[in-house]
């Protein structure tokens, strides 16, 4: 390929690779070391006085106690039930299909369910979630 203007005998190096010579004829050529793959024998298992906690010391923790959010799944006259349990599997983590079906035939009958409670971040996901799949939800304080 021919560049204008550059040959191959008035090349410059570049800055980092006269670094990286430098460092190589310091500590060697990196793609030559052969790394060392830890084994089980040369890994250290704490024992059991170095993992537990000197009498005496107290640990204060504050926690900040926000007021559960309830995340409100509506009823609508045209999204199939099997749409509806589907996104609510996928939307909330750890849903089972008997209680997205639950949840699904109580807004189906009544209006509206509870579909999930949590602190309020994670009520906005979910309702986020729930309303880019096409379904109706709303969120308000337990």
């Amino acid at each position: 390929m021919y560049c204008p203007g550059s040959s191959r005998t008035n090349r410059v190096a570049h800055p980092t690779a006269s670094r990286y010579f430098a460092l190589r004829d310091q500590f060697g050529d990196p793609e030559m070391k052969v790394r060392s793959i830890p084994t089980l024998h040369s890994v250290a298992v704490p024992t059991a006085s170095s993992t537990e906690t000197k009498p005496g010391i107290k640990i204060e923790r504050s926690v900040t106690q926000e007021p559960p959010y309830k995340v409100i799944l509506h009823n609508d006259d045209y999204t199939p039930m099997e749409h509806v349990v589907a996104v609510l599997q996928k939307v909330i983590p750890r849903m089972s299909v008997k209680r997205a079906v639950d949840i699904m035939m109580e807004a189906h009958t009544k209006g509206k369910a509870v579909a999930t409670k949590c602190h309020k971040e994670l009520a906005e996901l979910y309702q986020d979630g729930l309303n880019n799949e096409g379904l109706i939800s709303t969120i308000e304080p337990d």
